[in-house]
């Protein structure tokens, strides 16, 4: 009987089919082995900063514009991408997206502390300032010198109050925003007024323009407000603009203390006190007012607002005539004002690849790019150049709502940055209670004042961000 005979009996095919399982078992663990080595092999390789097909230096980039939930985003990084990497071929861009917030800060910290710090971050004014504080952040100044094209003359001049201290600059701005006065043409003309951008031009006038803006019912309510103010809000920044327009930061100059109890700032919440309560201009307190919406809907003439809402307009409410403008000034100011500011790409000390990265830096923080974040993304650029490029003048004749925007940044006041979430944290409640009139102003103005500089002061503000690892950051 030949050995394939044999092995066909029948009593022999368990074993041969129990034969062949094994063996492809055991093929199957060496295929997983070798994939797993492969992939760690791989994972070591890249993490060098190179790529196995063309050698390339692989520069990781953190930002929390997520290109998942948006197509225009998507279309944007996949344009700087393309653009980027053909004019540096030998350097290979890696983007990772982190959501917005304290996890953003704490995973970066813990990168950092781990030794796997991304090369570069996209970074908030409100965390710029502490980073550079302790000490993770690389100062640019080397390469600044050979590149004036982003140094600090191409910036709007508010710009360097976020990412440079004592002549040490430590970010490049990506884009600027600024709190405006979203004033609805139509009914300004109704009403008899002049709806020039400028028309405004003091806290009386200001009044005379709500009051006859602002329909009441026969029972007094307010039906249309001249004025949206929010008394709900999270957030103590509709006073900012109004501050500012008295001529005074928020923050002293030192960043330790705040100009909250001051006659500015007093007069300041008087004023909006006098707008809700006295002239009834807006909405009740009790009322949810979500000012967008409202002012979409054409229940509101002016909304507080900034320079990012008119697309956010031409896509919600669609034949709505409108002007952006900055603040006008109060009694203690002497011009127009408001808060600006810009966001900022920063590089960590622990960057692998310096060189590589300041080229993206350049790249990403330049003028050609800065024309993508407006074609794509209906972004303003914190560039003076910008507002002189074909582009941006062309998108002015489509959209002549965006012909003040360089004007209201121009006139920005600081943005209270320096641990902005602990000081709003603190601050806002008195601010709340002075604005419903549950506390005296000048007594909310004063506690508040005092519990935004504890914040200020105190050590909390690490434990909330990095963790309760460290003391006072200075």
């Amino acid at each position: 009987m030949s050995l394939l005979s044999s092995l066909d009996r029948p009593g022999r095919r368990v074993t041969i089919r129990s034969m062949k399982q094994k063996l492809v078992t055991v093929l199957n663990w060496v295929f997983a082995a070798a994939v797993t080595v492969f992939l760690i092999g791989g994972w070591i390789y890249f993490s060098m900063g190179h790529t196995v097909e063309t050698d390339r230096t692989v520069i990781r980039i953190w930002d929390w514009w997520n290109p998942a939930g948006s197509e225009r985003l998507a279309r944007f990084f996949e344009k700087v991408k393309a653009d980027f990497e053909m004019r540096h071929p030998d350097i290979e861009v890696r983007f990772q997206f982190i959501p917005f917030g304290s996890q953003y800060v704490q995973k970066l910290m813990s990168a950092m502390a781990a030794g796997n710090a991304p090369d570069a971050f996209q970074c908030s004014i409100i965390w710029a300032s502490d980073l550079y504080d302790r000490g993770v952040i690389r100062d640019l100044n080397d390469f600044i010198a050979d590149s004036p094209d982003v140094g600090p003359d191409a910036w709007f001049p508010i710009c360097m109050d976020y990412i440079s201290r004592d002549g040490r600059i430590f970010g490049l701005p990506t884009s600027m925003d600024a709190s405006a006065l979203i004033i609805n043409t139509e009914m300004v003309r109704e009403a008899g007024l002049d709806p020039s951008p400028y028309a405004i031009g003091s806290w009386e006038d200001f009044v005379e323009y709500t009051d006859r803006l602002t329909i009441r019912r026969d029972t007094g309510a307010v039906e249309r407000a001249g004025y949206l103010l929010s008394v709900t809000g999270e957030r103590f920044g509709v006073l900012l603009p109004w501050l500012a327009a008295q001529g005074r930061d928020f923050l002293t100059d030192d960043l330790r203390g705040t100009n909250a109890y001051t006659d500015e700032s007093v007069s300041a919440m008087n004023f909006m006190y006098d707008l809700l309560h006295t002239h009834r201009v807006t909405f009740p307190p009790g009322m949810e007012v979500q000012d967008q919406a409202l002012f979409f809907e054409r229940k509101a003439a002016i909304m507080h607002g900034g320079t990012w809402h008119g697309y956010h307009i031409l896509q919600n409410a669609p034949g709505l005539e409108f002007i952006m403008t900055s603040f006008p000034p109060g009694p203690h100011g002497d011009s127009r004002a408001t808060v600006t500011w810009a966001n900022m790409m920063m590089m960590p000390k622990g960057s692998a690849h310096p060189e590589e990265t300041w080229k993206f830096l350049r790249y990403y923080c330049g003028l050609e790019n800065a024309i993508n974040m407006l074609e794509i993304l209906s972004r303003n650029s914190p560039r003076k150049d910008f507002y002189e490029t074909p582009e941006w003048k062309a998108a002015v004749a489509e959209y002549p709502f965006l012909e003040t925007v360089p004007d209201i940044a121009a006139v920005g006041r600081t943005y209270p940055f320096r641990r902005f979430e602990e000081v709003n944290d603190a601050f806002h409640p008195y601010f709340q209670r002075a604005l419903l009139g549950s506390v005296p102003i000048e007594d909310a103005m004063r506690e508040g004042a005092a519990a935004a500089e504890r914040a200020l002061a105190g050590n909390w503000a690490d434990r909330l961000l990095f963790g309760d690892n460290e003391g006072e950051v200075e």
